[in-house]
């Protein structure tokens, strides 16, 4: 009789103790159960902005709409100047950092969006 009443106060405490624990499954995007951090939709935003450029624009005009990079580097190449702009669009690892192979580089020549992404890259970089 005492064991008995004794595991009820346990079960109740049990009960008590967990009524205050949840999970929240809503706001949610895309309905995988994964809750979208700002910094993903900030990501996702940057992606959008750099969908919408236009090669040719100036390297002002794009800092305005994307604002600061992450990572910038210049490069001397055929006598022409090259700037490299890392803008972050996604995570690789959730370390609080960002790392260039967490950005989208944006290439300039002479000021001018010469064009986005790994190839472009590649393209001044490699020849």
């Amino acid at each position: 009789m005492i064991i008995t009443r004794f595991v009820k106060c346990i079960l109740v405490l049990c009960v008590v103790i967990l009524a205050g624990c949840s999970i929240k499954v809503g706001n949610t995007e895309g309905g995988s159960g994964h809750k979208v951090s700002a910094i993903e939709k900030a990501d996702q935003v940057r992606r959008e902005k750099i969908s919408r450029l236009k090669t040719g624009e100036l390297m002002a005009d794009v800092k305005v709409k994307l604002g600061v990079p992450e990572f910038t580097e210049l490069y001397k190449v055929n006598n022409q100047e090259v700037r490299v702009l890392y803008y972050r669009t996604h995570r690789v690892k959730a370390d609080n950092y960002t790392s260039k192979d967490e950005c989208t580089p944006l290439v300039f020549i002479e000021n001018k969006l010469d064009g986005w992404g790994s190839h472009a890259l590649d393209k001044v970089t490699k020849g």
